[in-house]
């Protein structure tokens, strides 16, 4: 089965990271592949994501 979920690059502390984007109880949350690592789940209101001509 073919996994659609989003994945996204985004900035979490000041640095580029490859994440899927889901939700968990009505918050995005950003997922690793490796389940090893635990979910990430942004604080605040913000998820910050740079835009496609590097002005974001």
């Amino acid at each position: 089965m073919q996994d659609l979920t989003p994945h996204l690059c985004t900035i979490v502390d000041n640095e580029f990271t490859l994440k899927r984007l889901d939700r968990e109880r009505g918050r995005v949350v950003l997922r690793l592949e490796n389940k090893s690592y635990p979910v990430i789940r942004p604080k605040g209101e913000h998820i910050r994501l740079p835009s496609p001509s590097g002005r974001g």
